[in-house]
């Protein structure tokens, strides 16, 4: 296998279903691959982002500010917020693997630090939209909508 700390992070099986079944040059470290470099990457940028805009509608005195005519669609992207940062605490407190195939217990901590860097993005996302429920810019905008449909496709 490889160094402590990686397998200690992955906890790859041996000769699991990830080994057996994955042809790529990560093997049984795929789950643990994918889901650091993809998914916790993709909502480490969008919390970024959804911080740079929330310090914008906080700080920036050049933004253009303006107040929404009807707040629904915000409260319908409030519910989905809540709903995606709900989600993975749950699956959180639960133990609820969804890359474990092999009947491990409990999570393995690549996806502990990937459920709560997903809780958290998600989280900052839902006090973006109620700020913006007061508040709004047109600043930005584009960059967190691109970024967070890229992450709720996943």
């Amino acid at each position: 296998m490889a160094f402590k700390p990686l397998g200690w992070y992955c906890q790859p099986v041996a000769n699991g279903v990830w080994a057996r079944t994955v042809q790529n040059a990560f093997g049984g470290y795929t789950p643990c691959a994918v889901d650091t470099l993809v998914i916790c990457v993709s909502h480490l940028v969008v919390l970024g982002l959804c911080c740079y805009r929330i310090w914008l509608i906080k700080k920036d005195s050049n933004a253009k500010r303006s107040c929404l005519r009807s707040k629904l669609y915000n409260y319908v992207l409030a519910l989905l917020a809540t709903y995606c940062t709900a989600e993975p605490l749950f699956r959180l407190n639960m133990g609820i693997s969804v890359l474990n195939l092999d009947g491990q217990a409990g999570l393995a901590p690549f996806e502990t630090v990937s459920l709560l860097i997903e809780a958290l993005a998600w989280c900052t996302m839902l006090v973006l939209i109620g700020g913006e429920t007061k508040v709004y810019i047109s600043d930005f905008r584009w960059f967190v909508q691109i970024w967070s449909h890229l992450c709720f496709s996943w």
